[in-house]
């Protein structure tokens, strides 16, 4: 049993495209990142209201939430995280 702290990063990942969550799972949890994925913006919102993230990733254009409301949501509820798009920037 080790009494050191647990150092794993958490790392939350928004997006609708499967290809997408299924390549940052592979490419980030390959980086020691502790990754949870999901396709729905209102399910990321619930999942980041649930647990800590050290990093959010957003994509922007989603079917039922945009990127954009989702991080401002997300900002108001967990403003300790991270966050950084997914995909095409706005700006």
């Amino acid at each position: 049993m080790s009494n050191s702290k647990d150092t794993t990063k958490k790392m939350l990942v928004i997006d609708d495209e499967r290809i997408v969550l299924e390549s940052c799972s592979r490419i980030f949890g390959s980086e020691g990142f502790d990754v949870t994925t999901t396709d729905s913006a209102r399910r990321g919102l619930e999942l980041a209201a649930e647990g800590r993230f050290d990093v959010i990733l957003c994509d922007w254009k989603m079917p039922e939430l945009d990127g954009i409301d989702t991080v401002e949501m997300i900002d108001k509820r967990s403003p300790n995280s991270a966050r950084g798009p997914c995909g095409h920037c706005p700006w």
